[in-house]
């Protein structure tokens, strides 16, 4: 089911069914700003802290940090602010900032939106299976010349106590691209996961009171192309998948109150983001990470998909928890 409504003059998008429902604001990048299990009423994402931030929708160019980091959406076609051939492209990328145009049907969300420093296009498309969200992107390059582009999803997670971030157990190390704290660690540098910059704690447990610290870190590329954050304290699970072929990679940004001197993230947050490359600088992804190319006048694809689980009785500290994840997430 969809609805439509506005609050405070800007439009919101409600799709739901009976396990799932999810809302967005076109008007402010496409961000999702809910994402709940009707069964549990749990509401995953984080929510806008109006306590730090301004109420005002961002304009092309601005700052993320000065708007409401909250919710889900996505970075395009960097993440952090670069030059590539004489082109700038601004913090974050372009798409969080600007108005998407939003199209629906009875059991769809239909967003996209246009390019402004390269032309393309990019569409996705939102559908609700049971307890899944699928989310089917297309980009549509619309100039003659070859786009390096960065995408990166970046649903930004409450950060409860205890919570378990579950990934590939191969995964031991990882590339550090950001830290507030510089006297832990060096961007460039490849650190260890789950105890990162030499410390004994483990990082893929959510922490209370967790380190004052914020970094962001990249996986090598992903095998089996699934992920997810189980909650113990509730027994529930977000599993997010991608096929590793379209989308490799996967970032982690964790934050314990540490990101920002203007008072970016007071609350802290937890973000498992699938990408398609690394660094987060679309410069140095082409000159010496990981980035994809859509040549001139084609289309790329690719799909990112969430299931919400609950009852998922977990033990996190087994060695096949990875694997007892997703089997939980395919009952």
């Amino acid at each position: 089911m969809v609805e439509k409504f506005y609050q405070d003059d800007i439009l919101y998008a409600v799709l739901e069914n009976d396990c799932i429902r999810i809302m967005l604001v076109p008007e402010f990048g496409g961000k999702m700003v809910e994402l709940r299990n009707k069964i549990t009423d749990t509401q995953f994402l984080l929510p806008m802290q109006e306590k730090f931030y301004s109420k005002k929708v961002p304009s092309y160019g601005a700052k993320y940090d000065q708007f409401q980091p909250s919710g889900f959406d996505e970075f395009f076609p960097t993440m952090r602010a670069c030059s590539l051939d004489d082109t700038h492209f601004p913090d974050h990328g372009e798409v969080w900032s600007l108005p998407w145009d939003l199209y629906t049907t009875q059991d769809a969300l239909y967003l996209s939106i246009r390019g402004v420093k390269t032309e393309y296009r990019l569409f996705k498309k939102i559908q609700l299976a049971e307890n899944q969200i699928s989310i089917n992107y297309t980009l549509a390059n619309l100039s003659d010349e070859s786009l390096y582009y960065l995408w990166t999803a970046n649903p930004l997670l409450n950060p409860v106590s205890g919570a378990r971030i579950v990934i590939e157990p191969s995964i031991t190390e990882v590339h550090l691209d950001w830290i507030s704290d510089h006297s832990l660690g060096n961007p460039g540098e490849e650190v260890s996961w789950p105890r990162v910059l030499g410390s004994d704690r483990d990082f893929s447990i959510v922490q209370d009171p967790g380190p004052e610290v914020a970094f962001q870190v990249y996986t090598p590329k992903i095998r089996r192309g699934f992920f997810g954050m189980y909650y113990q304290q509730s027994d529930e699970a977000l599993l997010f998948r991608v096929d590793p072929d379209e989308v490799p990679y996967m970032g982690l940004w964790i934050s314990y109150e540490g990101w920002s001197a203007n008072g970016g993230d007071q609350s802290g947050s937890i973000a498992l983001q699938p990408t398609n490359g690394w660094p987060g600088a679309l410069d140095d992804a082409v000159e010496y990470g990981d980035c994809e190319k859509v040549e001139g006048k084609e289309v790329k694809e690719w799909t990112f998909s969430i299931d919400v689980q609950h009852e998922v009785s977990l033990d996190i500290e087994h060695k096949f928890a990875y694997n007892q994840l997703e089997e939980a997430c395919m009952r």
